[in-house]
């Protein structure tokens, strides 16, 4: 009898191999996109917590353009990213994970909360816009107005008349 000299794979051993290779990478492939997904978030977030600490710089030689909290006066101002720029504290484009230059209308927004400075930040990168308060990228360009609180009263106190009138043009509400 002629021995038969057997020098390949058989149908079934090659359709075993591609299944086990389909089930890894149907396994693999999300983590991958899972990984990469989580990874631009976040590099987008450090971006902001960084910028927000360039402004934290900009303000420690600049603390006469902090708003004051008066009652009379602005309770929150913003800085673009464009003084920042002209001002040498960003000497690079701003970037986002997907590789899009952050524009000029991208700013910070500086909070006076009794005495104490919160820090948001807005930017627009090519189609897409990275906040640390939502409501704040509404207020530039036209768009709305930084919110401000008014306090006014009438000059003759008496016991029976007082009047205070608190006007805000923050949309989210007057806090007291």
């Amino acid at each position: 009898m002629k021995k038969i000299n057997k020098k390949g794979f058989t149908l079934l051993e090659v359709i075993v191999t591609i299944g086990i290779i389909c089930v890894l990478g149907l396994i693999v492939v999300p983590a991958i996109i899972n990984y990469r997904n989580k990874s631009k978030t976040e590099y987008n977030n450090k971006l902001q917590e960084n910028i927000i600490q360039i402004a934290k710089d900009y303000y420690v030689s600049n603390r006469d353009e902090l708003p004051n909290g008066q009652v009379e006066g602005k309770y929150a101002t913003s800085l673009k990213l464009e003084t920042l720029r002209q001002e040498n504290y960003i000497t690079n484009d701003v970037i986002d994970a997907d590789k899009n230059s952050c524009t000029s209308e991208s700013f910070v927004v500086v909070e006076n909360n009794r005495g104490n400075y919160n820090y948001y930040v807005c930017l627009k990168c090519g189609n897409k816009t990275y906040s640390t308060s939502p409501s704040y990228c509404e207020f530039q360009n036209g768009e709305g107005s930084l919110p401000t609180c008014e306090l006014t009263y009438n000059d003759s106190w008496s016991k029976e008349n007082v009047v205070i009138n608190i006007t805000s043009t923050d949309s989210i509400g007057i806090i007291n």
